[in-house]
């Protein structure tokens, strides 16, 4: 049926659907009258989206746009769906949110697979089946929820996030207290996402503005049908959701009721929603339906509602002169001055999330409160709080707001700008009267406690400061250069979107035509420029210049603010924890980590600073702090950003406003203030206090960076809180510098230097070089001995330092034995305190490594003892020790133990670090691997996946800190066979890493390793190897880190291996295991596990003695290292065991398969398979020793073991059943075997062959028992499908 939506000569046909609960049934049943009446005038059965150009909808309706609008569902059929949706979700009252969101999402899952819509399907995408017509869906981000924001299914020059149908759907649905939110939008910026239904329920005008974006305003508009889901208290789920529901229908009549005024006159707006009947809706649920229904009859029949639709039917067809610059809520505002307002900047840019604040609250309010209406803007200077209230009085000036002519009016506004002075009773000024309205701006936030509508008055957003620049710089243009655009942006970001700034900026531009070289200009004059005012028709209390309007504050700030202000002004401008000030006093503002050299006047000097300011008679007093930053605050100085603990609690100004306050400085006070600003960062980097000092990250480097002649003991200090970080590169450089200056200054044999080189020895490890981290270690330790003697502190932290590196280069004997040195050295010293329970967890971690978890818990209960006592629980130290107490249970396979401590980890590091800290990140990932070794991969992969954000978040999508949860995360999907899923990250996320930072860039080369990965686990070996082999070209070529050649080389000789290309994945792996030795040395679990498998490749081979040797000197490895039976022990005496029985050494064969046996029973228990396996190969060993009845009995333990585990039909199962009755044919029982091999022959599938040497033992058991024909069928089907498996050395199956 051909459409009749508008062409460009007709005018535009709109939809647009209300919010709402249960009761947007009623909509869908006055949208079928509606087309109903179209059909019956016009003979065509039309669908909805032949008719409207937009559907729009907001809440549940969101769903019912979809279905209409995207899908081009007709009435009956999305009536059907959504009416099902209703009752699934609306009717149950004993679900909780997240079970009915978990519903929600599996209805609109079963929804888009009735369309034939894949779940990761973009909502805008041209080819996609839900385009029928243009869709927007309504919502908003939980951070901002003054500002309403639009999903669509069609392109826009405004940008939104394209997110999936899905996302979309459940956006605009999310209703707080009755669904959850979601989290959706690009990798680095995701958002929890909420219905728009709180403010913007009715989003009539939010339309409107989106068709004046999309066509101009010129463009006629033809038909508005607005659909409510009625006017009274809505029915809502029981609980804290039902007040929000009904603000919600409120405000959508307060919006009706207003359109209706401003748009009576044009014909071109019909709104219909039911009036009465469906109030409370109080009936059995049964019922609840059939009332709305009826209701929605009854109110269709009325003759005011009928006429309504008869000429909404009219409007339809009829050609319209109406534009939608008619329309348009928010008029252009012209600059005048009338009514008594200053005149408007002329370089006024529209800021419509703090016009919608105002007219919410000042304006969206019910005609009946007799309240009187106050509204506090507050900000930083130049921030535009006095050109908005202007805007918004113009706007409204015909509307709410009454003429100052007129006779009387109770719908005054009273305006009262820069009301900064904090002794100033600005409650004097307020009318005192019932109605009216109030509109106050400040820069002192506290003014908002007067009212609950306080606008907390923000910079510009990105694309209101390009379009201000660009219309300063070049005057209003509807077309920019891509290059502009970017230039643009690239200003706005370096200004800080402050208006002030960029106003000025673009009238500099204009004066100088500096566009292209604003930035370098900034960057080598900024206070000159900053300086520098621009000429504007209104006349502001200060000049139109950034530093002036800041200057207006240093009259009516203390000595002690100011002074504060300037030592922050040296600091990074966001983010410094405020509890870093009281840390830093807790140490007299002199901590330093590392006493390396002698200190200046300057230390003492800058230490007095502090005290002077933070101090009362010298003692730390934090209500001085509170006082100061309370003043600075009171003029928008400084922001206070709340956090998830006190302790989170950070500051942040404006970079602008930063900036001002250092440069207005002498080059004498710039030294004081930045010397002080030094100590305070470094007060705050004792390891105790890591949890705020490791968020010092930034305010390090800006030191490091800005900061020249910083002294030594300086430098080292900041560069440990951005080495704990992993941020500082140049750490190495640094401290080889250092350890040379010392080294000359002091000599090899001094206390310092000793430090130096200690230091130094971290730096190594840390870069890669773990040969030289141990061989300075070990010098310390000589040094400080010397020094001070066996046991003093630094002795034994050199000591604890050495212990750690030869753990973690596999050594545990000696990591043993100089862990207990230090325990030791704290006992005789009788240090109980932190130290101890640090000398404590160490021992425990490396008696863990060596499988002694029973020991190693009894030690980390003793720390914690210690830790509690000194930190408390919810400290840093305390959940390290927690975490190391999980694993000590995990270690046994005591997990129901462990999750509680896991999960207690992940509690405090949420209190201690809030929710994207790494500490829980950290606690995330190690939850996530508790879930995975259980098996429980769905739980395991949504915590993966939470790190993950989580990540992205804090370190950006592709950074390096990603890679373990990212790894998880594929592991557990792997785990659960989502290879698809798998396929559709890796493809989606590797052609932007490649954009970002090129083709042979690591971060894309471990895309290409995860797609390798994903191949072998998908058993697609030939993908697989030749994903490896191209990865590993591609690692050469770029000299790539030792570490990745070794990891690509394993994996394409796992790929080689299992493609049965012996010889080459025998290669790869012996080149892999020279590698290693030259990095890890033999003694490494990593280096004994590819000897193992290098000993497997070359046994199927038959190189059997060769695999021997191999496995033996693994063997012997393993029992040096004294870690006790562990699996893969256990796999070495297996694998030793098949060796020496290959080769007739059946006797020591015997004994290996014994005691692999008993490690079996002790590790996995009797009803495991590997317990079977290890069974099996002692059956062997006496069956070569002619132990024919012992080894039929062992072979029959294997064989029950299987039947347990597998199922008696499985083909393993089945290879046992052979093995029992070959050990029968060798007794001479032939009666019993052939029962055996003919339930094998009945069953047996040789076509896909997976049983090496069981077909073979079973053709040689049909031939003993003459079953000659059988026999020759199944050896002739096994050569065939070894064959093309591609085996060699198959001369004995001729045979």
């Amino acid at each position: 049926m051909p459409p009749i939506r508008s062409s460009s000569s007709d005018g535009l046909k709109v939809l647009i659907f209300d919010g709402g609960d249960l009761r947007s049934l009623s909509q869908i049943e006055i949208l079928r009258e509606y087309m109903r009446r179209i059909q019956f005038d016009t003979g065509e059965a039309l669908r909805p989206h032949q008719v409207f150009d937009l559907v729009a909808g907001v809440g549940p309706a969101g769903i019912l746009a979809f279905l209409l609008g995207g899908l081009g569902l007709t009435i009956e059929e999305a009536s059907e769906q959504f009416d099902r949706l209703c009752r699934d979700l609306l009717l149950d009252d004993q679900l909780d949110t997240e079970s009915r969101t978990e519903k929600l999402e599996t209805l609109l899952k079963d929804m888009l697979r009735t369309a034939q819509i894949r779940e990761n399907q973009k909502l805008c995408d041209p080819s996609s089946p839900a385009c029928k017509t243009k869709i927007a869906l309504y919502f908003m981000s939980s951070s901002n929820l003054g500002r309403c924001r639009v999903f669509r299914n069609y392109e826009s020059r405004q940008y939104e996030y394209n997110p999936t149908i899905l996302e979309a759907l459940r956006a605009t649905c999310s209703m707080p207290h009755l669904f959850m939110p979601i989290c959706a939008g690009p990798d680095h910026h995701q958002e929890d996402l909420v219905t728009a239904m709180l403010g913007y329920n009715n989003p009539t005008k939010e339309v409107i503005r989106e068709l004046l974006s999309i066509h101009g305003s010129s463009w006629r508009i033809q038909l508005i049908l607005s659909i409510g889901a009625g006017k009274q208290a809505p029915l809502s789920i029981k609980g804290k959701g039902i007040s929000l529901v009904e603000k919600a229908v409120q405000e959508a009549e307060s919006v009706a009721e207003e359109l209706r005024e401003h748009l009576k006159k044009t014909g071109v707006y019909f709104r219909f929603s039911v009036d009465r009947g469906i109030e409370t809706l109080e009936q059995a649920q049964g019922q609840q339906i059939s009332t709305i229904y009826s209701s929605t009859s009854t109110y269709l029949s009325q003759k005011d509602v009928n006429e309504s639709l008869d000429s909404a039917i009219k409007a339809t067809f009829m050609s319209s002169l109406v534009t939608l610059e008619r329309l348009n809520p928010y008029p252009s505002l012209v600059m005048k001055s009338s009514n008594g307002l200053p005149p408007l900047s002329a370089f006024f840019v529209m800021r419509q999330a703090p016009i919608d604040a105002l007219v919410n609250g000042l304006l969206s309010v019910n005609s009946d409160d007799p309240r009187q209406r106050i509204m506090v803007v507050s900000g930083m200077g130049g921030s535009g709080k006095t050109q908005i209230t202007l805007a918004f009085a113009r706007a409204n000036e015909n509307c709410a707001l009454s003429r100052p002519d007129e006779v009387f009016t109770t719908d005054w506004l009273l305006i009262l700008d820069n009301a900064d002075d904090p002794g100033l009773d600005i409650r004097e000024f307020i009318p005192e009267c019932d109605h009216g309205s109030v509109l106050i701006t400040t820069r002192n936030p506290n003014l908002g406690n007067l009212t609950p509508n306080h606008l907390k008055l923000d910079v510009m957003t990105p694309e209101e400061a390009v379009d201000a620049l660009l219309s300063a710089a070049f005057g209003p243009s509807s077309r920019r250069s891509e290059r502009e655009l970017s230039t643009a942006l690239e200003i706005v970001e370096t200004l800080g979107y402050l208006p002030v700034a960029v106003i000025q900026a673009g009238a500099m531009i204009k004066k100088q035509q500096c566009f292209y070289d604003y930035i370098a200009r900034l960057k080598r004059n900024r206070s000159k420029l900053l300086q520098n005012p621009s000429l504007q028709r209104d006349k502001l209390r200060y000049p139109h210049s950034v530093y002036a309007a800041f200057d207006t504050t240093l009259k009516v700030l203390s000595e002690q603010s100011l002074r504060l202000l300037s030592i922050l002004s040296f600091l990074h401008y966001t983010g410094l924890p405020r509890a870093v000030f009281g840390i830093a006093a807790k140490y007299d503002f002199k901590y330093q980590p590392y006493d390396i050299e002698e200190r200046e006047t300057e230390f003492e000097e800058s230490a007095q600073l502090l005290t002077s300011i933070l101090t009362r008679d010298g003692v730390w007093n934090e209500d001085m702090l509170d006082e100061i930053l309370e003043e600075l605050q009171q003029y928008s100085l400084v922001t206070l950003i709340p956090g998830y603990s006190p302790e989170s609690v950070a500051l942040r100004c404006h970079p602008l406003l930063h900036a001002w306050a250092q440069d207005r400085l002498s080059p004498s006070d710039r030294a004081r203030f930045c010397a002080s600003a030094v100590r305070i960062i470094c007060g705050a980097t004792h390891l105790v206090d890591a949890a705020v000092g490791n968020r010092l990250i930034t305010h390090a480097e800006s030191l490091t960076r800005t900061t020249p002649g910083l002294h030594i003991n300086d430098q080292v200090a900041l560069d440990a809180i951005q080495r704990r970080n992993g941020k500082n590169k140049n750490s190495l450089t640094l401290w080889m510098e250092v350890h040379q200056t010392v080294n000359a200054k002091y000599g090899p044999n001094h206390g310092r230097t000793a430090l130096a080189t200690l230091i130094l020895a971290d730096s190594y490890g840390r870069a890669g070089d773990r040969a030289k981290m141990e061989e300075l270690e070990k010098l310390s330790v000589e040094r400080f001995s010397q020094l001070y003697g066996p046991y003093h502190s630094m002795t034994l932290w050199a000591t604890g330092n050495l212990a750690r590196t030869y753990r973690e280069n596999g050594d545990l004997d000696n990591a043993e034995s100089l862990n207990r040195r230090v325990l030791e050295g704290y006992e005789k010293t009788e240090l109980d305190g932190l130290p101890m329970s640090n000398a404590l967890t160490e021992l425990a971690t490396t008696l863990l490594r060596r499988g002694r978890s029973g020991e190693a818990r009894a030690l980390v209960l003793q720390a914690l003892k210690i830790q509690e006592k000194n930190l408390g629980r919810a400290h840093h130290v305390t959940a390290q020790s927690i975490q190391t107490l999980a694993a000590t249970y995990e270690r046994e396979g005591r997990y129901a133990e462990a999750e509680p401590l896991r999960s207690e980890v992940l509690s405090l590091q949420k209190l201690i670090h809030g929710e994207e800290g790494a500490g829980t990140l950290n606690a995330l990932g190690w939850l996530a691997l508790h879930h995975y070794e259980q098996k429980r991969y769905e739980e395991s992969e949504k915590l993966f996946a939470s790190e993950l954000q989580g990540r992205r978040k804090v370190h950006g999508p592709t950074s390096e800190n990603c890679q373990s949860a990212f790894k998880g995360l594929i592991s557990a999907l792997n785990a659960q066979r989502k290879y698809d899923t798998v396929d559709a990250v890796l493809q989606e996320e590797l052609p932007r890493r490649r954009m970002i930072f090129g083709e042979t860039h690591e971060t894309s080369l471990l895309l290409e390793q995860w797609m390798a990965i994903n191949f072998h686990a998908q058993k697609e070996y030939k993908e697989a190897e030749a994903a490896w082999r191209g990865l590993l070209e591609k690692r050469r070529s770029i000299g790539a880190a030792e570490p990745l050649i070794i990891r690509t080389l394993h994996g394409w000789g796992n790929s080689l291996f299992c493609l049965r290309r012996l010889e080459e994945a025998e290669h790869a792996w012996r080149e892999e295991m020279e590698r290693r030795m030259v990095i890890h040395g033999k003694q490494n679990t990593h280096t004994l596990q590819l000897m193992h498998r290098l000993g497997c490749v070359i046994f199927e081979q038959g190189r059997h003695k060769e695999a021997e040797k191999l496995w033996r000197a693994e063997l012997d490895a393993r029992r040096m290292l004294s870690i006790g039976i562990d699996r893969d022990t256990a796999d070495t005496l297996h694998s030793l065991s098949q060796a020496l029985v290959e080769q007739e050494q059946y006797i020591e064969g015997e004994q290996l398969a014994r005691e692999e046996i008993n490690a079996r029973l002790e590790l996995h228990g009797p009803a495991a398979r590997m317990t079977g396996d290890a069974y099996a190969a002692l059956g062997f060993a006496l069956l070569g020793q002619r132990k024919l009845s012992e080894a039929e009995e062992v072979f029959r333990e294997n064989w029950d073991i299987l039947r347990t585990v597998l199922g008696s039909s499985h083909e393993i199962s089945m290879e046992a059943q052979i093995w029992v009755a070959n050990a029968l044919i060798e007794q001479g029982k032939r009666q019993e075997a052939e029962r055996l091999a003919r339930s094998v022959l009945d069953w047996r599938s040789p076509s896909e062959f997976r049983m090496p040497g069981g077909w073979h033992m079973l053709g040689q058991i049909l031939i003993e028992i003459q079953y000659i024909d059988e026999a020759e069928k199944l050896l002739e089907e096994e050569y065939s499908c070894r064959k093309k498996n591609g085996e060699k050395n198959m001369q004995a199956l001729l045979r």
